[in-house]
């Protein structure tokens, strides 16, 4: 690594959706420590409270379509089954877990069902998706926040908060770029 030794970094990596059947968490586990030729990550998450329908082997399809052409979800999984799988995950080869894109009513379920609070909820927030109540329900768990798309979310076809010229105005005002004021 250059020079750097593994603790001098922070490895997060995601429970992909497919693999949410508690049977599969410790093996999705063992191949991305594999693949990423580690022993450990500092973080795993689960990456969403939906499970993707993948019975033959999770590990090939990331979107297994239905008929129709939609995702195709699993509804017989619960979130807090897979959360019980991952708090028993090793702490050898993971130091913490947690979770992405859970609101308010997945971790109150995943909390209350287990007595483990996630270390992390990652979520996208932005000027244009603040998400008060669920940043103050997070703080009231002690659940760390951290923020994906902090630039915007551009898959509808709006522009990037770092465009608009307030963005400008304030990075302007303190020499710096758009991206570093967001």
């Amino acid at each position: 690594m250059h020079g750097l030794k593994r603790e001098d970094l922070f490895v997060t990596s995601k429970l992909w959706n497919t693999q949410h059947r508690p049977q599969n968490v410790q093996a999705a586990l063992d191949d991305c420590l594999a693949e990423l030729e580690l022993d450990y990550l500092d973080l795993y998450l689960i990456h969403f409270p939906v499970s993707f329908d993948e019975p033959n082997n999770p590990h090939t399809t990331l979107f297994p379509l239905a008929e129709n052409g939609d995702v195709k979800m699993d509804d017989g999984v619960s979130i807090i089954e897979t959360w019980k799988a991952m708090t028993g995950l090793p702490k050898i080869k993971v130091r913490a877990i947690g979770v992405s894109n859970f609101g308010i009513e997945h971790l109150d379920a995943i909390i209350e069902a287990t007595g483990t609070v996630p270390a992390v909820n990652q979520v996208e927030r932005h000027p244009l998706l603040p998400q008060k109540q669920l940043i103050d329900f997070c703080t009231s768990k002690n659940i760390h926040v951290t923020a994906y798309s902090a630039f915007g979310n551009n898959m509808f076809g709006k522009p990037l908060v770092i465009t608009y010229p307030e963005i400008q105005s304030i990075a302007d005002r303190i020499t710096a770029t758009p991206a570093q004021v967001m």
